[in-house]
């Protein structure tokens, strides 16, 4: 019966051009889970023929009717994306349909886009798939070279992810593998990955890698959370390397200044580094600011206050400069 229902869907599939899709988007995810294979070689089959569909519906379109100031129509192929993705033996399908979309400029305010059903799919507390850890590196490792800045931004968000109290699920099937999905609850979740995981999960992150002022901010600011201290050192030494490009870049020292501020005024939290991992930062910021008397100290008059951590002055103190 179900190779049945598969070659009539394909058939009818193939017959899909924008205006059939339209027509018919409301009951793309039942189409899915009536045929996943059916549903996924429809969108590798547009793929092929330049993307006429896709093209279309990944056009991010003013709505003057409604309540959102934007519409888009592509929210139930993606659903039925993350619905296939619960299943491991076609997951490496679903990521590399989800990171070619990536590459489709969304700058709306929809919460519906292909990189957040990837970082659903991939994180690693209560991922939104069947399949193991392992697996998931192995596909996001053979897709790298193809979709480089994509897989990056997949591993980014695996690694903020560990910071996260919660989470959020993606679709389901009504009843294709219900009976397969992970049960989180009953056999509790583990909070983070073992070393050599982070560590993978950091290289490809790394490959490359574009040292950009905000890159290397937001890398920093990763680095200092406390399940990232077996790489610290290794972020630190990459960050300092690069020195003669970035030395005296008033944005990066600003936000790393801010940082080891944050830490050193929440000394009594489990959060905060303390003793020789702040020392570490404090050693960097130190390497990266221009030492001249101008600036080496002009931060102190960022603000009204005074700021100066290593003098007891902080932003609770007033000291006006005026």
């Amino acid at each position: 019966r179900d190779k049945t229902i598969e070659r009539w869907l394909s058939a009818k599939l193939k017959e899909f051009d924008l205006q059939k899709y339209l027509s018919h988007r409301r009951n793309m995810q039942w189409i899915a889970e009536a045929s996943p294979k059916s549903f996924l070689e429809f969108i590798e089959n547009d793929i092929q023929k330049g993307s006429p569909i896709l093209n279309e519906i990944f056009v991010i379109r003013p709505n003057r009717c409604g309540l959102t100031d934007t519409q888009i129509f592509y929210t139930e192929l993606l659903f039925g994306l993350e619905c296939i993705a619960w299943n491991e033996d076609y997951l490496p399908q679903v990521t590399q349909i989800l990171l070619h979309l990536c590459a489709y400029k969304n700058d709306s305010n929809w919460d519906n886009r292909p990189s957040h059903s990837l970082e659903r799919i991939y994180r690693f507390v209560m991922p939104c798939t069947c399949a193991p850890l392992g697996k998931r590196i192995t596909i996001l490792r053979s897709l790298q070279r193809r979709y480089p800045d994509a897989v990056h931004d997949v591993c980014l968000s695996w690694l903020k992810g560990l910071n996260s109290e919660a989470s959020f699920t993606t679709q389901n099937f009504r009843w294709r593998w219900s009976a397969q999905r992970p049960d989180y609850y009953s056999k509790g979740v583990q909070r983070y990955p073992a070393n050599d995981q982070l560590r993978e999960m950091y290289e490809m992150m790394m490959t490359n890698f574009e040292w950009r002022e905000d890159n290397i901010v937001e890398l920093l600011e990763l680095s200092m959370h406390q399940y990232m201290k077996s790489l610290r050192k290794d972020i630190i030494d990459s960050v300092r390397a690069r020195l003669d490009g970035i030395k005296g870049n008033d944005t990066i020292c600003k936000e790393l200044r801010e940082e080891i501020y944050r830490h050193w005024e929440c000394q009594d939290t489990w959060w905060s580094l303390k003793g020789e991992n702040l020392q570490l930062y404090r050693d960097l910021l130190h390497d990266l600011t221009l030492q001249d008397v101008i600036n080496a100290n002009k931060h102190l008059f960022d603000d009204i206050y005074l700021n100066d951590p290593d003098s007891g002055i902080d932003y609770l103190t007033e000291n006006s400069v005026d």
